[in-house]
This record gives C-alpha cells, structure tokens and sequence, in this order.
C-alpha cells in the first residue's frame, strides 16, 4: 500500500490556539504545561521571529482547525500587530474566544471581540491552579457544538478552496447532523456558525437531492424539515445580514491593508528590531521604518485612539533608533520627541492608565539620553530624573512588575551616567548601585533570562569605571572580573549570539585597561588580545556589519595605547594603522555618517600621537592636520554640537604640540589660544559641567607652556596659575576623584617650573612641596600604579633640583635618591620602557654628578651612576631607539665622564 503522509500540526485538530506576545513566552509555557497535564492538545507558536506569509497561513490554519482560541492579555498582545490579525481571523470564524489576563491591561485598549467577554484572571498574585481549571470549564461547555463547529469549519474551508467542488460536499450520516447543528445553531444567540458553514451545509443538501432524485420516507421528511428550520433561521436574519455585508465589504478591504501594515509593523517594532538590534544590524531597518513612517501619516495620522497613539509613539522611538546607530543624533532626538508628545497625549486622555505612565518614562529617557549624546547634560539630567519619578511610582504600586522594575534600573543608570560626567562620581556610585540592588533580584529571579544578566554585567562597569576614576584601582579590577564572569557564562551558553560574544569582548577589554593602569601589564596585554581576537572573528563571520566592524577598529586603538603606554611606540603604530585601514573602509562606505567621520579623525591623531613618540613629528604634524580637516568639516554641519567642538580644540592642539617642539612657538601659540577660546565657550554654555571646566583648566596649561618655552614666563604664570585654580575648585567640588588631584599636582609643578625660571626659588619650592604632598598620597593610595609613582619622582627631582640651586646640596642628594629608587623599580619591572629608560638615564646622570661634586668620599659611586646612565644610552642605541634628545643626553654624558676622570 502507497504510504500516507503525516499530517502538518497546523492541520490536526486541536483543543485549542494560544495568540500571545513574545514577551510573554515564560506564562504561555506554564499555561501550556497545565494544559497539556489535563490532556488537552494546544497548538502555540513557540518561534522567535515571525516568519512570513507563508508561515502566517499556517497559522490561520491552525486557528481554523482549533475548539477554541485563547487569547492571552497584557500590554505587549495589546499592542502587537501578529496577535491583532490572529484574532481578527478567529473573530471571521466564529471561533469560541476565551481571553486569559496575565497582565493587568487599560480596558480601553482590549478590541471588543475580547473586551465584551468574560475574562479569566491569571496574573501575578491569582491563583494559577483554578485559572486553568476555570479554562478547563469553558473548553468543555458546548463542546459538541463546538467541535462540530471546527469540523465543519474545516471541511467547508476546504469545499470552497477547491471551487465549491460537488465531490467535498457532505454526505448520509454527516449531511444530516450537520442540518441539525445548523439548525440548533439558530436557537442560541452564542452559537453562530459563519455564513461559509450554512452556504456549505445548504449546498450538500442539494447535491444529495439531485442524486436521489425523490425524497422519500421519514428520512427525507426529516431532513426537508432541517433544510427548512436552517433557511428560517437564515431567512430570519437576512435583512440585517445584507446591510451588514455592505458594511463589511468595505470594511473588509480597508481591514486588509490596515491588517498589512500592522503585521508589519508588530513584525519591526518587537521581534525583527530586537533581533537585528541585537547583532548590531539595527540600520537594516531604515527603510522599513520609512515605510512604516508614510503608512501612520498616510491613513492613520487622524486616528487618535490610543491603540493608534501608541503604535505611532513607538514608530517614532524605532525610527530614533535606527538614526541613532546611523549617526544621526539630532534627527534620533526629533523622532523621539515625536514619541514623547504622543506618549504625554496619552496620559492625558488617561492619567492613571499604567501603561501610558511606563511610554512616558520611557519616551523622557530616550530623549534625554540622545541629549547626552549631544552633551545637553543638565536638560538630559531633568529628562532622566523625570522618568525615575515616573518608574518609582509605578515600581511602588506593583514591586512584582519585573518590566517596570528593570526601567527603574535603566533610569539609575542613565542618572549615574550623568552625574559621573559632571564629576559627582560619589553620586554617580550612589546610583549605579541602587541600579544594581534592582538587577541582582531581577537576575536571581529570572537565571536564565537573558536581559537581566546583561543589565547586571553593564551595571558591575559602570561601577568599576567610577572606582577606577577615584583611584580604587583593585575595586575596579574586581567589578570588571564580577561582570566578565557572567559574560562568559552567557556567551558559553549561547555561542552562536553574536552580541553576547561582542559583550565578552567589551568586558576583556576593559578589564585590560584596568589591570594596566595597576601595573599588570602581561596580563593586560592578554586580556586585550582576547578582546581584539573575538571581534576579529565577528568582524570575519560578517564583514559587512558595521558594528563590528566599527568596535575591532576601537580594540586596535585600545591595544595602541596600552603598547604606547609600554613605549613600544612600533607596535602601538601598527595596531593605530590597523585601525585606520577599518576606519578608512567605513568612512567612504557612508561619507555622510557623521560618527564614522569622526572616527577616522581619531585615527589619524592617534597615528599623530605615535609618530611623535619615534621622533617622526613631520609625520605626526601631517596626521593631526588630517584629524583638524575632519574636525573642521563637522563642525561645519553643527557648529553647536560639543563633541566635535571639543574635537576641534584637541586638534588644534595637537599641532601646537609637535610646532613647539619644532620650535615654532608663534604658531603653537596661535593654536593653543584657539583651542582655549573653544573650551572656554563650551564652558560658558554648561558652567555646571564639571568635564568642560576641567578642559578649560588643561588648555590654559598648555598655552602657559608655549609661553615658557618661548621665555615669556612672566606671561606664562597666569595661564599656570589659571589652570591650578581650576583645579582646586574641581578638586574641593570632588576631592576623591583622583585624576584631579593628580592634575592639581601638575599645576603645582608648572607654577613651581615658571616661578625657578624666574629665579623666586623660594616660591618654586613651595608649590613643588604642594605638589610632592599630593603625589605621595595617590602613590600611597595605589602602590601599583605606575603612573602616580612615576609623578612621584618627578615630584622628588624638583624639589631636589632647586634645593641643588640653593646649594642644598645634602638635601637635594636625598630626593634625588628618592626619585632614582622609584625609577630603578619601575625600570626592572618593565625594561623595554623606552620613556622609564630616558627617566632612569636622567636621574644617574644628575644623581652622579651631584654625588661627585658634594661629597669627595662619594666620586667614585657617583661616576658609577653616570656611567650607569651612558650604559643606558649605549643599550638603546643597539635597539634603534636613541631619540635626537637622548643623543644629545649622550653627548653631555660623554664629556661628563671625561671631566671626572680628568678631576680624579
């Protein structure tokens, strides 16, 4: 015998269909499981995406061929469109509708084919047990007719996809119940079959009269008095079933197109933006939001109801998004203010409708931190806190509602964001930790949930960021390692989800730089190279995801600068080209991306920067004046926006670095006064900037340095002295933030500098000693940060220098030894440090001489210091890194040599 075919599932009978959102997939399971407990066969579509059309008729099929269709409420199948059409198909039907709540809705935004029912309760804090059984109940009342109904339904369908063929009809037994179901049908207002049932019912009837020919006996008499009983009750309701029909035909084809776009939407506004924002393909959606965007204005921009409200206020925020990830800020915050006066004009109509309260928040946030992004802080700090407001009352009124709970979350977050930039890292911590109160529970709660772990692992980096800002390096390290930990767990537990592999990525990162600001350098190096060796392989799996694309070019600068930092300035210059190449590529893939432009600025400086370091400062000139034609361009396009202003400046800047080193101070000034009258307007629009204020304080040092270089120290003073006031007050605004107080202590040095240049020794060494005082704290603070205990012995050779020019020479003795222990450690730890090298040469060189000079027992150990200076030198000559300066160094220290052996 020819085999059979197994039936699809869509086709196979069913007790009943579940329409829900995605986001509700947790309590559909559970309602699934107790379902199935109590033999019932449910057919729910467990898939993540919605697929297309063809899949959508499959599911019409199921819905089709299923007792019953259950529907379950909450915000999310409220608004979704998938679910939207797979009611409206069910209510075409006649199927039986049983709504089950498993979230508390507004009443007035349930469609009327559910809101006119009785609904089974199944929220949060009822009782699961007898929801299901109160289900249980309803499937089973009329369940005859019910199941007749589906069977019909289906044979009907069928009848009429196969052109009404006479051989589909109903026959004997079947054609006869059938006649008594239809005309039982006409007894009871809830029992109505569709017009398709009683045209098929009729049409078998007479086909089978066309076969007998003669209707004889009881039989036919029986039947006869079916037929009539049906066409009574079809005759009874054809007045109004005519003028009905004329209603729905035209309502019908405005249904269809409405139906359309709103499965098209629901489609883009939940399942396909969550997944391409999740791969970092969220621009992909740029047309399909115009789409979206000219269907709202076309046919709904006149429909105020607060179902059509809400889908336009999210069309608005997707749309946001999506120029967001294109570079586009100031169109993302017109979308999105779009979103938040549709949002308010909800509440409006609704005042204590949740839901409304929740899109608000959420419509506040966007804008404010698109604000950020434009570096609005103070009107994105009001917008931020306004939505907090709204989630704590919310958050207050249901302590369950995991959604409103993990906003409330976002909303610290964002805050914490703002108050760190404003330097109020104390305030900042205060709110990255109530952030993290909220995420713990929520991911204790929900282990395998995703989202949660992700907010927690983000959550662990904003704090380690403020902690390693305040100089608790190993706090820092820890919260990294706490967020890394459950990176991988995720990426381990889903290796094919490319943004759990980026967020693994991000968090080596991280940790690196963390780890090498405390002196750890093998095992930042090792952390950076996993960073760079997981984006690699993302950028490789998709090389046309920008995304990736995009951050690989940021772990090349990343590893940049730690090799700088190690003064391996050769391969800090590869990985800085490296990164070039990347940001090149995107740069002419998308000219007007505004974001990618600005990242190819970047580049070059950083090239700039390394080419400086090898003595190549043309080199580093011709960079820096690719990275200001950048600048300039942006500018243009907005001469308001703060970062590329700020990019500017930095730009100007770094010219005037490389022109006073060539000895051209007239154009290094003229560029570091440019660079100053920047910051300085920047500073005026936002005086609470704390960030802004610090770049005013750092741009007057370096225009004091232009100054001295150029032996106007008379004139440099008030710019070192600027620049040390500033930072005074940032430093009593925030006295833990310990890159300040580091900046204090170097103000302090430059007004020592200019004041000894001057010859006010006395006034040199006091600000040194304020200087001193503050290095020894942080270096105290911190034993493993190099860099403060590299500041400390700079500290250390000032002060000795002076006390050598007052002729303290015992005193200066002291410190210089102070200063040469730091170095020699520093040096040991990492002997490939060219720039600790040239730091190590210094101090022997001048600890030598002085030794020789002061104590005549201390020749001999002090000639040995000096030519452990000259050995030094001799090394770095073997390795090709004698800079023009250190072979000058070694020409001093040559002919130092032969003075002492000469003396002795």
């Amino acid at each position: 015998m020819p085999s059979v075919a197994a039936e699809p599932d869509s086709l196979r009978p069913q007790d009943v269909f579940i329409s829900y959102s995605r986001k509700d997939k947790e309590f559909v399971h559970r309602l699934y499981e107790a379902l199935s407990r109590r033999n019932r066969e449910v057919w729910v579509d467990w898939d993540d995406i919605r697929p297309a059309e063809e899949f959508m008729q499959a599911i019409f099929a199921a819905i089709e061929g299923a007792d019953t269709f259950v529907f379950v409420l909450s915000p999310h199948s409220i608004g979704s469109g998938v679910c939207s059409r797979e009611l409206a198909h069910a209510t075409k039907y006649n199927k039986r509708l049983i709504p089950v709540v498993a979230t508390d809705v507004d009443d007035t935004l349930v469609p009327e084919a559910l809101a006119k029912l009785n609904w089974i309760f199944c929220r949060p804090g009822d009782d699961f047990d007898a929801a299901a059984e109160a289900l249980i109940t309803a499937f089973d009342t009329d369940l005859d007719w019910v199941r007749s109904h589906t069977r019909l339904l289906t044979r009907a369908l069928e009848w009429d996809a196969k052109k009404q063929n006479a051989s589909f009809v109903l026959r004997g037994d079947d054609l006869r119940e059938a006649e008594h179901w239809l005309a039982e049908s006409a007894s009871a207002q809830e029992r109505q079959p569709t017009r398709l049932q009683s045209e098929y019912i009729i049409a078998s009837r007479r086909a089978a009269s066309r076969r007998q020919r003669v209707i004889l006996g009881a039989v036919a008499f029986g039947a006869a008095v079916a037929v009539v009983l049906a066409i009574v009750a079809l005759l009874a309701r054809n007045r109004a079933e005519v003028e009905r029909r004329k209603a729905e035909a035209a309502a019908e084809r405005a249904t269809r197109a409405r139906l359309s776009a709103e499965k098209l939407v629901g489609f883009m506004m939940v399942d396909l933006r969550d997944k391409l924002e999740s791969v970092g393909r969220l621009r992909l959606l740029d047309d399909v939001n115009r789409n979206v965007k000219e269907y709202f204005q076309s046919f709904t921009s006149e429909d105020e109801s607060p179902e059509a409200l809400r889908q336009r206020a999210l069309m608005f925020n997707n749309f946001g998004n999506v120029l967001l990830a294109q570079g586009d800020v100031p169109g993302a915050l017109e979308n999105f203010r779009s979103s938040l006066a549709l949002t308010e004009k909800l509440l409006q109509q609704a005042p204590q409708n949740p839901q409304h309260q929740f899109d608000l928040a959420t419509s506040r946030g966007l804008v404010g931190n698109t604000l950020l992004i434009l570096g609005n802080r103070s009107e994105a700090l009001k917008y931020n806190e306004a939505a907090q407001t709204l989630m704590e009352k919310l958050v207050a009124k249901d302590p369950a509602n995991a959604a409103w709970q993990r906003e409330l979350s976002v909303c610290f977050n964002k805050i914490g964001d703002i108050r760190n930039l404003e330097g109020a890292p104390d305030q900042a911590l205060n709110s990255f930790r109530a952030a993290l109160a909220i995420t713990e529970k929520l991911a204790q709660r929900e282990p395998e949930s995703l989202a949660p772990q992700r907010d927690l692992t983000f959550t662990y980096r904003r704090i380690a960021e403020v902690q390693l800002a305040q100089g608790d390096t190993a706090g820092a390290i820890q919260s990294y390692r706490d967020g890394l930990v459950i990176s991988k767990n995720l990426a381990e537990r889903n290796p094919r989800n490319a943004q759990l592999q980026f967020d693994l990525a991000a968090g080596h990162g991280m940790l690196g730089t963390a780890l090498q600001t405390q002196g750890e350098r093998a095992e930042a190096l090792q952390e950076h190279r996993l960073y760079r060796e997981i984006l690699e392989k993302l950028a490789q799996q998709d090389p046309d995801n920008t995304t990736w694309q995009r951050e690989l070019s940021v772990s090349y600068n990343t590893m940049g600068d730690m090799l700088s930092a190690q003064g391996d300035a050769a391969a800090a210059l590869k990985s800085y080209r490296d990164n070039l190449a990347i940001a090149q590529a995107l740069a002419r893939r998308d000219p007007g991306n505004a974001s990618w432009q600005r990242d190819l600025g970047v580049s070059y400086n950083k090239i700039g920067d390394a080419l400086g370091a090898q003595g190549d400062l043309e080199g580093a000139l011709e960079n820096y004046r690719e990275g200001l034609k950048i600048a300039e361009t942006l500018t243009g396009r907005d001469s308001r926006h703060a970062l590329w202003q700020r990019d500017l400046a930095y730009s100007f800047r770094k010219i005037a670095d490389v022109q006073r080193v060539q000895g051209e101070l007239t154009d290094a000034l003229e560029n570091y006064r440019a660079s100053l009258a920047i910051a300085v307007e920047l500073s005026a629009r936002d005086p609470s900037n704390a960030s802004q204020q610090y770049e005013v304080a750092t741009a007057h040092s370096f225009v004091g340095a232009a100054l001295q270089a150029d032996g106007r120290a008379d004139e440099a003073l008030p710019e070192y002295a600027a620049y040390r006031d500033l930072m005074q007050d940032l430093v009593r605004r925030d006295p833990m933030n310990a890159a300040w107080r580091r900046d204090l202590a170097l103000s302090y040095n430059r007004v020592g500098d200019t004041m000894a240049a001057q010859r006010n020794l006395q006034g040199a060494l006091e600000s040194y000693g304020a200087g001193l005082a503050i290095a020894e704290k942080l270096a105290q603070q911190d034993a493993g940060n190099v860099t403060w205990q590299r500041d400390l012995s700079f500290a250390q050779q000032r002060i000795g220098f002076v006390q050598v020019q007052q002729g303290n020479s015992t005193e200066a003795l002291e410190h210089y030894r102070r200063s040469l222990d730091i170095l020699k450690k520093l040096s040991a730890e990492n002997p490939e440090n060219t720039a600790w090298a040239g730091d190590l040469i210094w101090i022997n060189w001048n600890t030598g001489k002085l030794m020789a000079q002061a104590d005549p027992s201390a020749k001999a150990d002090g000639r040995a210091l000096v030519e452990a200076a000259d050995e030094i030198l001799q090394t770095l000559k073997k390795r090709g890194a004698l800079t023009p300066e250190l072979q000058r160094w070694q020409r001093t220290i040559k002919a130092d040599l032969r003075q002492m052996e000469r003396s002795e």
